[in-house]
């Protein structure tokens, strides 16, 4: 169930000069952004250009637009050698794909003019729902799943979502130290603590 709490979001908006644009109508390319290669909870052990690989097979039955794949900036580590070989493919099987690494670019940047975002549980995504960019999630733990624009069968027709309760979603699931240390977060969270004896 969705925290309806809203009243932390016109201070973080504020506080952090966001805006959640509307929904994107037109747009060329689809951006792929990956998670952190093969460690991290989130990755729940698939290696990121694995996901790449098979994430681009299934769009390629549905749409030839470009596609822009931006890695995770640990994408480099040392342990996701052998799946390297995976973007190496990539690049070199499908037509109209290009690669840009985390430093390279401004997400923002990789945003401009796409017609859809493709994530695994990244939370980047939320960047492109921000900026009114569908968003397809491939895997459940996602933590804006609900916010997902369908199947990827769906690429080129995105389901619209409402994102009304999105930021309100989001702000309910991060914490400042401010926030901490005012008993602000001690405030919300300590209905659910139980003493034990």
């Amino acid at each position: 169930m969705l925290d309806e709490d809203t009243s932390r979001n016109d201070k973080i908006m504020k506080d952090l000069n966001l805006t959640i644009k509307p929904w994107r109508k037109e747009g060329k390319h689809i951006c792929l952004f990956l998670n952190r290669g093969i460690g991290g909870f989130s990755t729940f052990g698939k290696p990121s250009y694995e996901w790449a690989k098979e994430t681009i097979e299934e769009i390629r039955k549905y749409s030839d637009r470009p596609i822009l794949i931006r890695s995770h900036r640990h994408a480099d580590e040392h342990s996701i050698k052998e799946d390297k070989k995976n973007l190496e493919h990539i690049l070199k099987t499908f037509k109209n794909v290009t690669h840009t690494a985390f430093g390279e670019t401004d997400i923002r940047d990789d945003l401009k003019n796409a017609w859809a975002c493709i994530v695994y549980t990244s939370t980047s995504g939320a960047g492109a729902l921000m900026e009114g960019v569908p968003v397809f999630i491939t895997h459940p733990a996602c933590f804006y799943r609900l916010f997902s624009a369908g199947q990827l069968s769906d690429i080129e027709n995105p389901i619209i979502q409402n994102r009304d309760i999105f930021l309100t979603h989001y702000v309910n699931a991060h914490w400042s130290l401010d926030d901490m240390s005012s008993g602000l977060f001690w405030d919300k969270f300590k209905r659910y603590h139980v003493i034990q004896s």
